[in-house]
């Protein structure tokens, strides 16, 4: 009952909007009609047809609304109108465009039923029509022939199936297409009446909760379904239980991830301290006790991890720590490219320092920081305690974007150092121009320096020998 009450004033918003709709293109029909009827001479139609098409619409509406009769005195009215036009201007001059407006027009009230009158008008008009104009020419009779459908002496048959085809495909396509917009009207009707009922279900459930929890409820219930309704609680409470603890796991990813972001986005971007701040970061977040980031480098042509950043770790013993991969658990996960989780740490592997003396952790986790499939470096860490799934999901999480942040750091230093090697080569390539010029400018000033010489000496012999 309920959802033929919303279905009912659903649609009757879809059908005001469109009434709306049909009344202004029927008034302005009207007006056109009456518009032509000056240029023709046309008034009888432009004012007389015209204005009983137009009343006959708003009549219908008016008396038989509740029946939605109006919609199909509407959609013969537009076509009519189409007839009308023709005739005021003595002959179809492509007024039967009218009829496509009207198809348009007549979809918005989303019942392919009321394309029915509209088409049917427009189909026998012009085959009765073209008929009579046809038998008018064919046998010679005068009346036939002057009846205002066509400009042309009569419509052939072959002008007429190519219009009524055209007019034909129209009529189908908006038919298909009011038919569709009443199928997802259906639809979204049936969503409303879920949410309201989802709505209606957890206001209830909440009205219920609360005199539960004001020891003003009574049961009238037998003891049976009493158990029925608390072990119905008791799953509600714990259905509660999962759904919160859920969401804080997930807000907890979420946050350190976005934390993390920042301190890369505004960290210092030195690779020693960046990675010095982030393992800092992980550390205290996940409450841990210790940790340490070893970054893959080049060396003799292979590679090898060197400790890079550390948070609580011995650092002044371990300085310039290098591991060969394969070294050792953090040379394993470096090679396997997965998270590890141990929890049995081997007596001596790693010790962490606090007030009351050293101890070794409950729980060591080793995490690959990967970027396109790459391995940067391992993160190792130390605890007392071992961390839960969201906790390792988190770090995995956080491992990709370390990765990508060293990788950008690297990156850039290697630009820089290019840049500068560059620079040093241009000054370098500019110190041996200059010092070319110079000796350019040497050279070139003894060569002149020799040829005055000679040109004197060439000069005195002359004059000591007489030779001119």
């Amino acid at each position: 009952m309920e959802n033929e009450s919303l279905k009912k004033d659903f649609f009757d918003q879809i059908d005001r909007k469109s009434d709306r709709i049909i009344e202004l293109i029927l008034i302005v029909y009207f007006v056109f009609g009456i518009f032509l009827s000056f240029f023709y001479e046309t008034y009888l139609f432009g004012f007389v047809m015209g204005g009983l098409i137009l009343v006959s619409y708003l009549l219908s509406k008016a008396l038989l609304s509740q029946y939605k009769v109006h919609h199909y005195v509407g959609s013969a009215a537009v076509g009519l109108f189409m007839a009308q036009f023709i005739y005021q201007m003595h002959g179809l001059f492509e007024m039967h465009f009218t009829a496509f407006i009207g198809l348009i027009v007549l979809i918005t009230y989303q019942n392919w039923k009321a394309l029915i009158p509209l088409s049917l008008i427009v189909v026998v008009h012009h085959s009765v029509f073209a008929y009579i104009q046809y038998l008018g020419v064919v046998n010679d009779i005068p009346e036939y022939q002057q009846i205002y459908f066509t400009q042309l002496d009569y419509m052939d048959l072959q002008t007429f199936i190519f219009h009524a085809s055209l007019y034909t495909a129209g009529t189908v396509i908006a038919g298909v297409y009011a038919y569709r917009f009443r199928k997802e009207s259906l639809a979204k009707i049936q969503d409303i009446e879920k949410l309201n009922n989802s709505q209606r279900q957890v206001e209830s459930n909440i009205s219920f909760a609360g005199q539960i929890a004001d020891g003003n409820y009574t049961s009238n219930y037998s003891p049976e379904e009493n158990d029925q309704l608390g072990q119905a609680l008791l799953k509600m409470r714990d259905s509660l239980l999962v759904n919160l603890k859920k969401e804080e796991e997930e807000k907890y990813v979420s946050n350190g991830l976005a934390k993390l972001a920042e301190i890369i986005r505004n960290g210092n971007k030195q690779l020693d301290q960046m990675c010095d701040e982030m393992i800092r970061f992980i550390v205290k977040y996940m409450q841990l006790n210790q940790g340490a980031l070893f970054l893959k480098e080049e060396q003799n042509g292979g590679a090898i991890l060197r400790l890079k950043g550390c948070f609580a770790y011995d650092r002044k013993k371990f300085l310039d720590k290098i591991i060969q991969p394969g070294e050792g658990l953090t040379g394993q996960c470096y090679l396997e490219k997965s998270l590890v989780v141990i929890t049995d740490v081997p007596d001596g592997y790693t010790l962490i320092t606090s007030g009351l003396g050293m101890a070794t952790p409950q729980c060591l986790v080793l995490l690959p920081l990967i970027r396109d499939e790459v391995v940067e470096g391992v993160a190792e860490m130390a605890s007392f305690s071992i961390p839960e799934k969201y906790q390792l999901y988190f770090l995995e999480k956080a491992a990709t974007a370390m990765a990508s942040a060293i990788a950008n750091i690297q990156t850039s230093e290697k630009m820089k150092k290019l840049y500068e090697a560059s620079q040093q080569q241009t000054e370098e390539l500019r110190a041996q121009e200059e010092e070319m010029r110079q000796n350019m400018e040497e050279l070139m000033a003894t060569q002149e320096s020799q040829r005055r010489l000679e040109e004197e000496m060439r000069e005195k012999f002359k004059k000591e020998y007489g030779v001119s």
